[in-house]
């Protein structure tokens, strides 16, 4: 759970940032700025553009390998800016949140 907070706090800051330049970080260097760089929560968290015109994102947390999420049944979540939550293993968000 605290991954999918974490999800959501990137998530928004990105709807910060698009409400105060009307579109989202056009670059993935500037995308890779709401990355969380330490993994203090067990998992690496990015932030990908869904297409080339920069008019989406999904944001993913994966458990890092050394750490005892590796064993979380959820396994890698990501969240899209349309508010679609994916699990590992097929498992909904009522299993994982």
């Amino acid at each position: 759970k605290a991954a999918a907070g974490k999800v959501l706090e990137i998530a928004g800051r990105l709807e910060q940032y698009r409400t105060q330049r009307f579109a989202y970080p056009s670059s993935a260097a500037d995308l890779a700025g709401f990355a969380e760089t330490e993994i203090k929560y067990e998992y690496e968290v990015t932030a990908v553009s869904t297409d080339g015109d920069v008019s989406g994102y999904t944001i993913t947390a994966t458990p890092v390998t050394t750490s005892d999420q590796v064993n979380d049944e959820c396994g890698t979540l990501s969240y899209a800016n349309d508010g679609a939550w994916t699990f590992g293993n097929s498992l909904t968000e009522q299993e994982c949140l």
